[in-house]
């Protein structure tokens, strides 16, 4: 019976810890809203400097391309597919919290 009670104490205190973290973001909501948001353009962002030194790669080792190296060309796939895995996340997270992006347009704008 007592393991009951020191569970219930235990379940109590976190839940008492849980609210203060809701209190705390929910009082900076517009803060985290607009680095929830810039977070998941980063996504973006981070996507696309992978696609683009992909493209510099396979531009400067095009010689040695011609030549059968294929070192350079894995780097590429590499570089591209990692791009490819990062943007798709960054369009999940965007419609996952599309809600958020609407309610943060209207606080700028408004």
């Amino acid at each position: 019976m007592s393991g009951l009670v020191d569970r219930k104490g235990k379940v109590s205190d976190e839940i008492n810890e849980l609210n203060t973290i809701l209190d705390e973001i929910l009082g900076d909501a517009r803060d985290f809203a607009g680095d929830l948001v810039s977070g998941i353009y980063m996504y973006f962002i981070v996507g696309l400097m992978s696609l683009i030194s992909g493209i510099l790669i396979l531009w400067q080792n095009r010689y040695y391309i011609m030549l059968g190296d294929a070192l350079p060309i894995l780097l590429v796939v590499i570089l591209v597919f990692s791009s490819a895995i990062i943007i798709s996340r960054g369009f999940q997270l965007r419609n996952k919290y599309s809600k958020i992006f609407e309610l943060l347009k209207k606080l700028r704008n408004g």
